[in-house]
């Protein structure tokens, strides 16, 4: 991992630890995109245009910002049920 992205986790944690008092857990930031998520969501709900920044920045950095241009999930209509979902854990 690269020493800039590093650098920037420490200081994410410590302006979300002063803005939110949310004690923020990098390993898991790192490895679990369902917390980073969340994480990064209560974020982006600060006062501070540094961290939200930072947040949006981080979020693209792991992957969890849509690309632009990438297709959308199509939804699709379930025979059985009659309901629509889009493709996921059903297939």
């Amino acid at each position: 991992m690269d020493h800039e992205l590093l650098k920037e986790l420490a200081h994410f944690k410590v302006l979300l630890r002063k803005a939110k008092q949310h004690s923020t857990d990098i390993e898991r930031l790192i490895s679990e995109p369902a917390y980073a998520k969340q994480v990064l969501s209560l974020a982006e709900e600060a006062d501070s245009e540094e961290l939200v920044l930072m947040a949006l920045d981080l979020k693209d950095r792991l992957g969890l910002l849509p690309q632009p241009g990438a297709p959308k999930p199509e939804p699709v209509v379930d025979a059985e049920e009659g309901q629509k979902y889009v493709k996921g854990l059903r297939g």
